[in-house]
């Protein structure tokens, strides 16, 4: 797989809420699906995916600088409306 054909991370992404067994796969092992399409550099990382669910949320506050942090997919197939915006 070139560079050019590789998914991107907001593509990876919206895959797993269209594909269920995709999905079962990255909440197993994210670190595997990660590596295996080359989108990150993770080695000698711990990788944690934590799903907020209706009664509960996770804020996440990174460890870099806001200038350094951006957003990989901002769709979501359950919010046909799109994002909500301030």
């Amino acid at each position: 797989m070139s560079d050019e054909t590789a998914p991107q991370l907001g593509d990876i992404f919206d895959r797993f809420w269209v594909d269920e067994g995709f999905r079962q796969r990255f909440l197993k092992d994210p670190a595997s699906v990660l590596l295996k399409h080359r989108l990150m550099d993770i080695e000698g990382m711990q990788v944690e995916i934590v799903e907020n669910k209706r009664n509960k949320i996770h804020l996440i506050f990174h460890s870099d600088s806001p200038d350094k942090i951006h957003v990989v997919s901002n769709r979501h197939p359950r919010m046909p409306e799109g994002p909500a915006t301030a």
